[in-house]
């Protein structure tokens, strides 16, 4: 069976039997790899084997792990230390943190959209954001918050 052989930088060195591409990579002190096997004359490529595999591992795109933070908030906050959360918000969007704001919310409903509108409409100012909100049974409110700044 007659395969081609292409040498390490490329170049075609040409049509031989397997055993003979065999003898040539051990000569040369490379593996003989094989580069495709639907074809009819397959092709074989002097090489070093280890090396192609760590540069496909070094290559391959790592992905960074997502980072969170989390505020917690309750609705009945004086202006002063509201202002620090929204600060603290803001801090994190822009370094493109999620934020996931804890809302501790008292009985009075309106007050508490109210205050969510208040946060939102903040953040809004400077950015457009995706937000999630789930509303739990202990009068929590749950928003994970993602950014974009407004250009």
């Amino acid at each position: 069976m007659l395969i081609k052989l292409i040498d390490y930088n490329g170049i075609f060195i040409g049509l031989m039997k397997i055993n003979e591409a065999i003898k040539i990579a051990k000569k040369k002190n490379l593996d003989l790899i094989k580069m495709n096997s639907n074809s009819n004359t397959k092709i074989y490529k002097l090489g070093n084997y280890k090396k192609i595999i760590f540069d496909k591992k070094k290559n391959t795109i790592k992905k960074k792990p997502i980072k969170k933070k989390e505020i917690k908030i309750r609705t009945v906050i004086d202006d002063f230390d509201y202002k620090i959360k929204l600060k603290k918000i803001i801090e994190f969007l822009r370094k493109k943190i999620y934020v996931k704001i804890i809302i501790f919310t008292n009985k009075n409903f309106e007050n508490n959209k109210l205050f969510i509108e208040k946060i939102n409409n903040d953040i809004s100012k400077k950015f457009i954001y995706i937000k999630n909100i789930i509303f739990n049974k202990n009068n929590i409110i749950i928003s994970i918050i993602h950014s974009v700044i407004k250009k």
